[in-house]
């Protein structure tokens, strides 16, 4: 039985056909060398471990490269971290109604 989270990525269209593609040729890279830098740390990721196939920020198509499950992880985090608390300063933020500054 697949996971949740296989199921999620085979109906998520930036895991469709392309990013399989594109995957299965860094992973080409990656065992032809024995080893690509990070995406984001910059260290080592190695041809028999475990790897991410890294979106370019804010792209679901263009791709950085291989990273460390780990680091594109904590990108993503950090990444949602930073919008919520972007959207929760639009929220709080004073508006203006009638020419009047005030909360609502």
């Amino acid at each position: 039985m697949r996971s949740e989270s296989t199921i999620n990525k085979q109906t998520d269209l930036r895991y469709g056909r392309q990013h399989r593609a594109a995957r299965r040729a860094f992973k080409t890279k990656l065992i032809a060398h024995g080893h690509l830098p990070c995406f984001r740390c910059g260290k080592p990721v190695y041809w028999n471990k475990p790897f991410h196939l890294d979106h370019l920020n804010n792209s679901d198509t263009l791709y950085g490269g291989v990273s460390h499950p780990v680091c594109n992880l904590k990108h993503q985090i950090h990444r949602s971290a930073k919008a919520t608390l972007l959207i929760s300063e639009v929220l709080s933020a004073p508006t203006m109604i009638d020419g009047v500054t005030g909360a609502t």
